[in-house]
C-alpha cells in the first residue's frame, strides 16, 4: 500500500473544494478557525511570548489568528468537513422537497 507523503490524497475534500461549493467550504473552514483560536486563547497564556499591555495583546490576538487559518487548513480538525457534509446533506434534501412541493 502506497501512503501519500502530503494531504493531497488524504482528505477526499480536496477534489470537491474546486467546485462552486467552494466558497461553503471557506465559510466552513474559517469557522473552524474561530473555533481553533478560541481553543488557543484559552490554553496560552496572557504574558507569554508578546510581553503584556496593548501591543502585547494585539501582537498575541494577531499570531492566534494566522495560527488558527494553519492549523484549519486540510485537514485541520475535522469540524469544517463535517460542517461541510453536514450543509450539502441538508441542502439535498431541501432541493428535494421542493421538487416534491413542485410536483404537486
Amino acid at each position: 500500500m502506497k501512503i501519500p507523503a502530503t494531504g493531497e490524497k488524504i482528505n477526499p475534500l480536496l477534489d470537491r473544494r474546486k467546485t462552486p461549493d467552494d466558497k461553503l467550504y471557506q465559510k466552513c473552514q474559517e469557522f473552524e478557525a474561530v473555533f481553533i483560536k478560541k481553543m488557543l486563547e484559552v490554553s496560552q497564556p496572557k504574558n507569554s511570548l508578546f510581553g503584556s499591555g496593548m501591543q502585547g495583546d494585539f501582537y498575541r490576538d494577531f499570531y492566534l489568528d494566522e495560527m488558527a487559518k494553519e492549523i484549519a487548513k486540510n485537514p485541520g480538525i475535522g469540524l469544517a468537513e463535517s460542517m461541510y457534509r453536514t450543509m450539502k446533506a441538508h441542502e439535498k434534501e431541501a432541493e428535494q422537497v421542493g421538487r416534491e412541493d413542485e410536483e404537486r
